[in-house]
């Protein structure tokens, strides 16, 4: 009769343990010592290929295996599993990011491009943040919003200009924080949660994601100049018209606004390497004729 295993089973089949492997490791979790026979019968597999588990296991570094006839096999602890599975993870990561990086081109476009994960829509984002230069205006709501605040926070420390069109206060040192003059309207319109970054003039991400963040509703990233640009000026005139609501609330005349929209007129993207290419560029009709075309 096959060996019940634990949950413990699943995940360490998702850091790449074959379910052999991972049944095997589980079980001798709870009876150590044993011999490969013994595991074998216990969850139910055969011999030969419970042997070639132990192998694998004892290479990885997962169980350690007597030196004597019988063979006794025991586990590791799974402290010194996981530790050791890291510490090989960010080996591979470091040679895989010098090895690709020799391989990567400059192959950037102004298509729109599906990002169908939470994981790729954080990471692209962070990815975005990470290539900023001068200025950022982020429109995300507050659980992404913590996600992202450490890779936010590093882009201010570059001296990258940051403006966040929060839904809730929240302190950002070095950011401009602009309470959306509409924040409970919006929130109870959209039973998910927006993330939305436009950076230089050459980037931007728009997401809409599940109410736990495990799934993505619709979520796009594109490396448009122009498209970027007509977003920016989109968020820009959001900031602006919560911060102009802000200063009235608080009583503000004339001259509060004109400061308060002075201090959002920092972050327009004119200066950006982007946006100049983009007003210089040529203009063409369409897309450039081949030589079969008619």
């Amino acid at each position: 009769m096959k060996h019940r295993s634990s949950a413990g089973v699943e995940h360490l089949v998702a850091l790449g343990f074959s379910e052999l492997e991972a049944d095997v490791y589980v079980f001798l979790l709870r009876e150590s010592p044993a011999t490969g026979y013994r595991v074998a019968q216990a969850i139910g597999r055969t011999a030969a290929n419970t042997y070639k588990a132990i192998e694998t296991l004892e290479a990885r570094g997962a169980i350690m295996v007597e030196e004597s006839e019988s063979r006794l096999c025991r586990a590791v602890s799974p402290r010194e599993l996981l530790s050791g599975l890291e510490a090989t993870f960010m080996r591979h990561r470091t040679e895989a990011a010098e090895t690709l990086s020799k391989v990567l081109t400059d192959s950037s476009d102004d298509r729109v491009y599906q990002l169908k994960t939470p994981t790729q829509v954080f990471e692209r984002c962070r990815t975005i943040l990470a290539d900023a230069r001068q200025v950022v205006l982020v429109d995300v709501f507050p659980k992404p919003l913590a996600e992202l605040q450490s890779a936010i926070a590093q882009a201010i420390a570059r001296g990258v200009r940051v403006a966040i069109l929060a839904y809730e206060p929240v302190e950002l040192p070095g950011a401009t924080v602009v309470l959306n003059h509409q924040a409970p309207v919006v929130r109870s319109r959209w039973a998910g949660h927006w993330v939305n970054i436009a950076a230089d003039s050459a980037q931007h991400v728009n997401a809409l994601l599940t109410p736990d963040l495990s799934d993505v509703v619709h979520a796009t990233w594109s490396a448009s100049a122009f498209l970027s640009h007509l977003y920016h000026c989109g968020l820009l005139g959001e900031l602006a018209m919560s911060a102009a609501h802000a200063a009235l609330r608080a009583g503000g005349g004339p001259e509060a606004i004109a400061r308060v929209l002075g201090d959002i007129g920092r972050f327009e993207h004119q200066d950006t390497p982007a946006f100049a290419a983009l007003t210089r560029a040529p203009l063409r009709r369409g897309r450039p004729r081949g030589r079969d075309s008619g």
